[in-house]
């Protein structure tokens, strides 16, 4: 935590999945996965391992990232999930 209270400035972490959602965004998955199949799963793990080494600071450590398909389905990703 910081001097004045703060432990994550939210702003710098929306600033960070935005760059790797944007990434995604209305682009051929194929192309930015390559040769990996671009499920939800796929997905969810690309996000991860590009978020993590972003966000990998002595404070804070991603433990999850989850996509959603639609309203009332979501697939969850983190360390260890092959």
């Amino acid at each position: 935590m910081d001097p004045s209270g703060i432990l994550v400035d939210f702003r710098s972490m929306k600033r960070i999945v935005k760059k790797w959602t944007a990434h995604l965004d209305h682009h051929y998955l194929n192309e930015v996965l390559g040769s990996t199949n671009p499920t939800t799963e796929n997905i969810a793990k690309y996000l991860f391992q590009r978020l993590e080494k972003e966000i990998n600071l002595e404070t804070i450590k991603l433990s999850k990232v989850r996509v959603w398909e639609a309203k009332d389905s979501s697939i969850t990703y983190s360390q260890g999930d092959n």
